[in-house]
């Protein structure tokens, strides 16, 4: 069964990879917009990672980005072990693995930024970049992006 887990989830990350190459290409050359226009790219956003430095996902343009919602109290929350072997394997090579807790989906991710961030080290000696947990704002911006329409 575990095996069977494992395959579905390198598959799904496989699909994942091939979209994020595809809007990393799209977007590499796009100019940054003027602060408080609206938002046309994920490389727009702006947040906060679990230290309380800022994270301009601008930062991130040209790489592959593999985005995962992630929580310390949900069934999938073993795949910080899994992601933290990419980030490590592929860091390098223009891949990014970026984390964002969430705690709207069934009360998962109830932890503070400081929480989140030992849990992380403690249990999956997480290395990757994680933002801190998300805020009303931050989750309509993350799901504007994911509806707005592309052209692949």
């Amino acid at each position: 069964m575990r095996n069977q887990f494992t395959l579905i989830v390198v598959l799904a990350l496989g699909l994942l990879a091939i979209s994020a190459v595809t809007l990393a290409a799209q977007t590499a050359a796009q100019p940054r917009p003027a602060p408080g226009s609206a938002i046309s790219s994920f490389y727009d956003l702006r947040t906060t990672y679990l230290d309380g430095k800022p994270a301009d996902l601008g930062a991130f343009r040209g790489r592959v980005a593999l985005v995962v919602n992630v929580a310390s109290q949900c069934g999938f929350t073993p795949q910080y072990e899994g992601l933290e072997k990419l980030h490590r394997e592929l860091s390098g090579k223009g891949f990014a693995v970026l984390g964002f807790p969430s705690n709207d989906f069934g009360a998962q991710e109830p932890g503070t930024a400081e929480e989140i961030a030992t849990f992380c080290r403690l249990n999956y000696a997480v290395t990757c970049p994680i933002s801190c947990p998300s805020t009303p704002a931050t989750s309509a911006s993350l799901s504007r992006y994911a509806r707005m329409p592309r052209v692949m």
